[in-house]
């Protein structure tokens, strides 16, 4: 069980009942998502009409490669939570078990990497919707494949190197408190030069930006301009071809000629990671030792925690269980392999 904190107090986030729920949240939601990308990527690549029906169906299954790394890393953070002690992955004398380095690694390089494929998706859906220029878009997917792998690979390569990857209240991810960092700089002999310790603490909150806030912010603010813009396109068009009593049809069947699914990927993404965002902004107006003595910060906790790693889940649910076309093919295939003999 983990020490009190200086005030003779157990945080929230540390009791072994708050673990516990934790544990069984992000187990059952990364178990599902790891379920539920798989069933996004064999469905893609088992069926030749789906591969072929629109280039935005390969930026899906690409997020869903991304998603399935997050949850990948959800189950091992379960088996950080289940077979270590907080107390010891918490102290900076001792250096972070390598199950959650490599938990917090492929978290910095999923969770960029869904974020970017997102902004991708909504980059695609707004020029071959508003700009009319399908041709052009297709040649942005190489470069989206150029960035949104090797950026996340960048950034999860220099967070390793830079030590900057750790346990911090219930996630191994980005190590904000520096306990990582002073652990090596401890078994080094010293610290780096004549930097004290503000300066390094100002690098481990600018490593915590740049490694995963700043992209998330980004997000947020690109997609829903882009989408809104898509959907204010489509709408305006509508009106001007049409009659007011047949605007709405028309513009109902034009909402779904561009892919109701593929619109609702960026309101998913948002409705989910908005926790992580509403938690940052609670820590960066209040003190952070005040926020994580609060009861609130558990439940953000588990909220975030949900967040984190029920992505995939919520896309194989649009893509796979909503979407006729697709559902009619898994059962079909489902039924031929059971009735086969």
């Amino acid at each position: 069980m983990a020490d009190p904190d200086d005030n003779g107090t157990m945080l929230p986030t540390e009791s072994r009942e708050y673990l516990l729920v934790l544990g069984i949240a992000q187990g059952t939601v990364s178990v599902l998502s790891v379920l539920g990308c798989l069933l996004i990527i064999t469905t893609y690549l088992a069926f030749k009409e789906i591969r072929t029906a629109a280039v935005a169906r390969h930026l899906i299954f690409c997020l869903a490669i991304a998603d399935l790394v997050i949850a990948v890393a959800g189950i091992l953070g379960v088996a950080v939570i289940a077979f270590y002690d907080v107390e010891d992955l918490e102290r900076s004398d001792v250096e972070p078990v390598g199950l959650c380095k490599a938990q917090a690694a492929l978290m910095v390089f999923g969770t960029n990497s869904a974020i970017l494929w997102t902004i991708a998706l909504a980059v695609y859906m707004f020029v071959v919707v508003v700009l009319k220029k399908p041709a052009f878009a297709k040649k942005l997917v190489y470069l989206f494949h150029a960035v949104c792998w090797t950026v996340p690979l960048g950034l999860m390569t220099w967070l390793a190197i830079v030590n900057y990857l750790g346990y911090e209240y219930g996630l191994c991810f980005i190590d904000a408190d520096g306990t990582s960092n002073a652990t090596a700089l401890a078994s080094s002999g010293g610290s780096s030069g004549e930097e004290g310790p503000e300066n390094e603490e100002d690098r481990i909150h600018y490593a915590a930006v740049i490694g995963y806030e700043l992209w998330l912010c980004v997000a947020f603010v690109v997609l829903p301009l882009l989408y809104v813009s898509i959907y204010c396109y489509v709408r305006v068009k509508v009106s001007r071809r049409w009659p007011r009593a047949q605007s709405r049809n028309v513009h109902h069947v034009a909402v779904q000629n561009a892919d109701s699914k593929l619109l609702s990927v960026p309101l998913v993404f948002m409705v989910l990671l908005v926790w992580s965002l509403i938690e940052d902004i609670f820590i960066f107006h209040l003190s952070e030792e005040s926020y994580r003595r609060s009861t609130f910060s558990a439940v953000m906790g588990i909220l975030v925690s949900v967040g984190f790693f029920g992505q995939g889940l919520a896309n194989s649910i649009l893509f796979c269980v909503l979407t006729k076309s697709v559902r009619e093919k898994i059962l079909d295939k489902c039924l031929c392999c059971c009735f086969r003999d």
